[in-house]
Formats: structure tokens, sequence, C-alpha cells
């Protein structure tokens, strides 16, 4: 996590991440970088980043003390196992007891509202299943489609 978290924040943006994957970056190194800079740290399918953790409560300590107990530091992810959030408070051993958001994504459910809102009038069911019924990717599917006729993303 610290070595992506390096990764994710460098200058030089022509480095690709085979060529940092022997960096060592260490825990403490992301602590003094940061020193008392406001951020959010936003993770992508958490649940897959924990599946090969062997250090799970050494992650938990970390994202506690560097992200929820700084003020003005953030830390926010997505999760396809809603199991995760209490996975995650375990390893934070915390006894707080603010509680952890779940957010589920809007979804479309009706094919001519959603034809309607994109102004996509050949738009079909079978679509709007291949898009997860999700407003977001339909709009993009059909803003690609009118613009490079792909029609997929």
């Amino acid at each position: 996590l610290c070595r992506r978290i390096a990764f994710e924040a460098r200058f030089d943006r022509s480095a690709q991440f085979n060529s940092f994957s022997n960096a060592n970056v260490t825990a403490y190194h992301i602590i003094e970088w940061l020193k008392e800079t406001n951020c959010i740290l936003l993770i992508d399918v958490l649940n897959v980043l924990l599946s090969g953790a062997t250090n799970c409560d050494l992650f938990g300590e970390f994202l506690k003390n560097t992200f929820l107990k700084k003020s003005n530091r953030y830390f926010a992810f997505s999760s396809h196992v809603v199991g995760t959030t209490s996975q995650l408070s375990d390893y934070m051993d915390s006894p707080s007891n603010r509680t952890v958001g779940i957010c589920e994504l809007p979804l479309v459910h009706h094919v001519v509202d959603a034809a309607t809102i994109f102004r996509w009038e050949d738009l079909t069911v079978m679509e709007m299943i291949y898009y997860g019924l999700i407003p977001a990717l339909i709009y993009e599917a059909h803003l690609s489609k009118t613009t490079n006729n792909s029609g997929y993303l």
C-alpha cells in the first residue's frame, strides 16, 4: 500500500509501476512525506487489497493513525464485498462508534426513463443490463456511441 501511495503521488508521471515495484516505501516514509498535509486516501476495491494481505493488523493501524485520526485527513474505499467494513474495523481495533457509510449506486429501472434522460432513443433493456443499470455507465456508453460509433466502453 505504501509503495502504491508513493507511486501515485510521484512527481515524475512518466514512470510505470513495474519499474517502481522494487522500491522500498514504508509507513514511516509516507507519514514523513505527508507531515501535516490535508489529504484523502481513496482505495478502489479494498476487498482485493485485503484478500492477500498478511499484516492486516498493521494495515489497519496505518490507515487509522494516518488517515482517520488526523484532522483534515480522510479515507474512502469501494468494495465488492460488504463484509470488508466489519473486517476493516476489526483490524483497526477501534472503540469508536462511528458508522461506516455504505452507499449503493443509483440504478435506472425503466428503459423509457433512461432513454428520455440520456436522449438515447434506441436504448434497449439488454444494453441497460449490460451497463449494470448504472446511470453514469449508460450515459458514458451513449456519449461514446455518439462520438466514435464504438458503442462500448
